[in-house]
């Protein structure tokens, strides 16, 4: 298979070992991109003699994961988070899938953390529903979360984007379409992938294969950190595709909720 796997790291030393163990011999085909990481990460990478490319800051994620499309070698891309556990079989779906098919991208199931399985394909983004995802990562108001989305109009159903933790697109199409949008330091820069997928005319397979995912397990940082991450890369995500005054209000709406949640824990 002429398949490159990337995987971006930041203190990723709890998890890479047994992502790169759980890969076995396709190890030889992926590239680690390293984001600064202060743990061992680095060691850990280079004692199983993974290609590595290390970088002196940490650039975020699409930076990152854009670095490795450029240096990988493959037909196809394999995205790949530090907390996934995947199986040959599922590289060898997600290989077929994308180099035979239409679709431009494929993705598998999710299983998650604590039992759940999500979709890979997830349906895209409106106004409403970026409003909630930032206002619930704030404040408490998911007991609300079943009535907002039976909302008419929560998803856009006209398109999907891939779950960035693991998905297969070809690399000539990653690059075409400019790899992720780089002023989206983490979160929300697979959701922009899928709208430019879309624009582009090209499909999104749902693979018939789940992978083992650490649920928010990548990256070694505090719980108020990757709120504040999170909401930051969901705000950037508004001000791209819904103007600057917008943003900006939601973004004011939902600081002071994070400020105290930030104190709290």
């Amino acid at each position: 298979m002429d398949l490159s796997i990337i995987i971006v790291t930041f203190n990723s030393e709890s998890v890479i070992g047994d992502c790169l163990d759980a890969l076995g011999k396709w190890a030889g085909r992926t590239l680690v991109v390293d984001n600064a990481s202060k743990d061992n990460s680095v060691a850990l990478v280079k004692k199983r003699g993974v290609e590595l490319k290390e970088l002196s800051q940490n650039t975020g994620f699409a930076r990152g994961a854009n670095t490795g499309a450029r240096l990988a070698k493959g037909k196809v891309l394999c995205f790949l988070n530090p907390d996934c556990l995947p199986s040959e079989e599922l590289l060898k779906r997600g290989y077929s899938a994308v180099n035979q098919a239409r679709a431009l991208a494929a993705v598998p199931f999710l299983y998650e953390t604590g039992g759940l399985k999500t979709d890979g394909r997830q349906p895209g983004y409106t106004r409403l529903k970026l409003c909630h995802d930032i206002l619930s990562t704030a404040y408490p108001i998911k007991k609300f979360d079943k009535r907002i989305k039976n909302i008419s109009g929560y998803h856009d159903r006209n398109w999907s984007w891939p779950h960035g933790a693991c998905f297969f697109i070809k690399r000539e199409v990653f690059l075409k379409l400019g790899g992720f949008d780089s002023r989206l330091f983490t979160y929300m820069e697979d959701v922009d992938l899928g709208y430019k997928l879309w624009r582009a005319g090209g499909g999104l397979v749902q693979l018939n294969h789940e992978i083992r995912h650490q649920t928010a397990s990548g990256s070694n940082i505090s719980i108020a950190h990757r709120r504040w991450l999170m909401t930051a890369g969901r705000v950037k995500y508004g001000k791209l595709h819904y103007g600057t005054l917008w943003a900006v209000m939601l973004g004011m709406a939902a600081l002071p909720g994070l400020v105290i949640k930030g104190l709290l824990k």
